[in-house]
């Protein structure tokens, strides 16, 4: 009777350790799926919904740096114009943008950013100076804004 009862008792030890007591083997899963799935889902109020909008945030936001002095309300704004300013290729690729522009976008997006992130190192009197740089590059954007719908210039 040992003997069958020790080759009965193996198996169920091996039973309950390969499938569990009932439990879901993906419980803890579970909750950092769904976390995970908030964070996918997670979009910036500052985010713009599309092209046209990007450019025009970009511009508007530049305009701002021109016209206002320097204070911690400007490193928030400045943070959120550079976060535009990075997703703007990503907004363009999501359009039905021809590659050739979306090139141009990229190129500009590139242009910007090295121009925002020179804008951040620099005196009051160079930032002013960068500033006018800023948007006279932003403002090679607009020809581009009816490109996102497919459209040839």
């Amino acid at each position: 009777m040992k003997t069958v009862v020790f080759p009965i008792a193996i198996y169920g030890l091996l039973v309950f350790s390969v499938c569990g007591c009932g439990s879901d083997p993906h419980a803890g899963e579970s909750s950092s799926h769904a976390e995970e799935e908030h964070l996918e889902h997670h979009v910036p109020e500052h985010k713009p919904p599309n092209f046209s909008a990007a450019v025009d945030s970009i511009q508007d936001r530049i305009q701002e740096l021109e016209t206002s002095s320097s204070s911690a309300s400007d490193e928030h704004e400045l943070s959120e114009l550079k976060d535009i300013v990075n997703w703007l290729p990503e907004i363009a690729a999501d359009s039905d943008m021809r590659r050739r522009h979306w090139e141009e976008v990229d190129a500009v997006a590139s242009e910007l950013s090295r121009q925002l992130e020179q804008y951040t190192t620099e005196s009051a009197d160079s930032q002013d100076e960068l500033t006018t740089k800023l948007a006279t590059t932003a403002e090679t954007l607009t020809p581009l804004k009816g490109t996102e719908k497919g459209e040839t210039e």
